[in-house]
């Protein structure tokens, strides 16, 4: 995981130095939607989209582990609802299907990804003896939690053109999102563990 977190941390940086040296305009380009003509436009979208799509693959890859063992259904649901919603999340990070649909029913952007959250948020707690049952697992949990709401409250009470204030919006949830795989990972590295051990269950 080492070296995953150094690629991620010196890649924020960069983010961080090009707001710090060339002003928020410039990092703009880096931070937004898919559609531009400067080199690597929309690259942080595109890195989590691309790390959403796999929590919702690897959560999906779990299921499949799971999905034929009668005694472990709440385990099987777990995974397969954790699939869909991290696939949805994927496809709006790609096509801000948020806005569209806020658009549509004349009600702010944001609320439809509120409303994925408390899915979350709801499967996680009916779940919970799932979701927390891997004790080393639940930090990346806090500190995809932490990162989430570190984003919300610079989107809320943060200065539209405040010193970093994109950058860091952008970033924490990139690490946030980051800390969401180490998570689903760990469930489905846990899931080989135990087919490792014991390989006729």
């Amino acid at each position: 995981m080492k070296w995953q977190i150094l690629i991620l941390l010196f890649y924020s940086l960069g983010i961080l130095a090009l707001e710090i040296f060339f002003g928020q305009d410039q990092v703009r380009y880096y931070v937004t939607d898919l559609k531009g003509d400067v080199l690597l436009y929309g690259i942080n979208t595109t890195i989590s989209t691309i790390l959403l799509a796999l929590i919702g693959f690897t959560w999906f890859l779990s299921y499949r582990h799971e999905k034929f063992d009668k005694s472990e259904k709440n385990l099987s649901m777990f995974f397969l609802l954790q699939s869909l919603i991290f696939c949805y999340l994927a496809v709006d990070e790609r096509f801000m299907l948020h806005e569209r649909i806020g658009y549509v029913l004349g009600i702010h952007d944001a609320l439809p990804l509120l409303t994925i959250g408390l899915v979350e948020l709801g499967v996680l707690i009916y779940f919970k003896q799932v979701g927390f049952s891997l004790k080393s697992n639940n930090r990346f949990l806090i500190l995809a939690a932490l990162g989430f709401v570190a984003m919300m409250v610079i989107d809320v009470f943060g200065a539209s053109r405040g010193f970093l204030r994109l950058s860091a919006e952008d970033l924490t949830k990139l690490w946030a999102i980051f800390f969401l795989f180490r998570y689903a990972l760990e469930f489905y590295n846990a899931l080989n563990l135990k087919k490792a051990n014991y390989p006729d269950i």
